[in-house]
Parts: C-alpha cells; structure tokens; sequence
C-alpha cells in the first residue's frame, strides 16, 4: 500500500486502491510495535499493534516481566543487550533477534532495537522497536510452543 498524502478529514489516503485509513488506526496495521520498560524490564506500555501481532490485548503485558515473553534459549542474550542499555549513559542502542511469545502459547521471530529515553523528572524509561517481519529467522515465522 502506498499512501500518498492526507485528506481533509484526517485520514491518509492509498495510492493503490483509493481506501483510506484513519490515522489514529496506522499503528494497528503495523507490525512494528513499541515497548516501554522500566529499569527492571517491567513493561509499562504496548503499542496498540502488540493485538494484531501477538494477539494479546494492548493492555494485557503491562506490569509483566518482559522476560516472561521471550523464548527461554534467548532470554540470557536479550536480557545482556538490555542490561547494557541500562548500565550505560548515553545513546547507547542495541538490537537483537529474538523468539517473541504469542498469546496462543507459540513463538514466532523478531528484531527488536532499544534504548533509553530520560523522562521530564529525569528517570530514564528504556524503550525497544519490535519488528515482527524484518528478522532474518522470522522466515519460518511461528515454531512451535515449549510446553
């Protein structure tokens, strides 16, 4: 879909087919999703794409521990990148491929990149870009859940 420009009444309009598409929608098309985590990878927010992907509510994850929607062979690697994410000033920023847990118990490949934004009271919030079709692994998108 090529969207080509803005309509007067807010909705983006596709080159392809002429269909147009709100703009408060854009972000539930996507496959690209965003986290934000706390110190502790908490997560305090999910993209309202985080349904269409991995089939959970937006609102379903927060409070969670990330770690608890990453494969268990991955999760000693993503938890290093985002441990030094934390443990480092600055615009430091790391990505990582890994399996991503599904709402139906299955995994599938993403490629997440992340990094620590500083809030208006000065905390830090970490945040991480997941894009579920860009892996290089996700050509065998969904494997089979760990039971």
């Amino acid at each position: 879909m090529g969207v080509t420009g803005s309509g007067d009444d807010g909705h983006r309009v596709s080159e392809d087919s002429g269909a147009t598409v709100p703009l408060e929608q854009l972000p539930l098309h996507s496959t690209n999703l965003l986290t934000v985590l706390d110190e502790d990878a908490t997560i305090r927010y999910e993209s309202p794409s985080i349904e269409r992907v991995f089939g959970y509510e937006q609102r379903t994850l927060i409070g969670d521990a990330l770690i608890h929607y990453i494969h268990p062979e991955d999760r000693e690697r993503v938890m290093a990148a985002f441990h030094t994410i934390v443990d480092r000033d600055g615009d430091t920023v790391e990505t990582v491929e890994f399996r991503h847990r599904k709402a139906d118990d299955t995994y599938t490949w993403v490629e997440s990149t992340g990094s620590a934004n500083p809030t208006p009271n000065g905390n830090r919030r970490y945040s991480a870009r997941i894009n579920a079709s860009s892996s290089s692994r996700a050509s065998s998108a969904t494997i089979c859940a760990i039971r």
